[in-house]
């Protein structure tokens, strides 16, 4: 699978649930403007050895915790509706920018250029998550959602979640149970 690719599936009447005021807000506000990308997106920076494999799988993990980075939002008659891929596939993808004259720079641009990206919401993934390396020991973790799925909060609730459960996997821990409630 390609970094960013979320296979989806067709919802069903019992699956589908109706968007709360302001995810409602949001979305009118994507079909006003669909060329302006409504996200949150931001980066962290990591220094050390960073075990990508298992960044990814704690990623699928609190993705189906959050449920957030699996919802599709779908016109239904003129009015949108949303609902969870469960059969969604998410996975972090891994960019080395290290055979680059300046990584730093053109990991910045690549994120940018991806921000910068039209998303359809019935179709496209609506999470996207790559690390970009940067040099030997030196990486970028970057991560961005559409505002229909999380505010500015959840998206840093759910970046903490995924580096609790990496740092607890990481020392064979378990980690803490999941607080997040299913977004019905």
């Amino acid at each position: 699978m390609k970094p960013f690719e979320v296979s989806r599936t067709d919802p069903s009447d019992e699956t589908l649930f109706p968007l709360s005021a302001a995810q409602r807000a949001t979305w009118f506000a994507q079909q006003f403007d669909p060329e302006v990308p409504i996200l949150i997106a931001h980066y962290v920076e990591l220094r050390g050895e960073l075990d990508v494999e298992l960044l990814d799988r704690e990623t699928r993990a609190v993705a189906y915790e959050f449920q957030s980075p699996l919802l599709k939002v779908i016109e239904i008659d003129g009015h949108p509706m949303q609902y969870v891929d469960e059969k969604a596939e998410i996975s972090v993808g891994l960019v080395d920018l290290r055979g680059s004259p300046d990584p730093i720079e053109d990991a910045l641009g690549w994120m940018r250029r991806d921000c910068r990206t039209q998303l359809d919401l019935a179709v496209d993934g609506i999470v996207a998550t790559a690390v970009l390396r940067v040099g030997d020991a030196h990486y970028l973790w970057y991560s961005r959602i559409h505002h229909v799925a999380l505010d500015g909060f959840g998206a840093m609730t759910m970046m903490n979640r995924i580096a609790h459960r990496y740092s607890a996997s990481a020392a064979r821990k378990d980690s803490q149970p999941s607080r997040a409630a299913t977004l019905r």
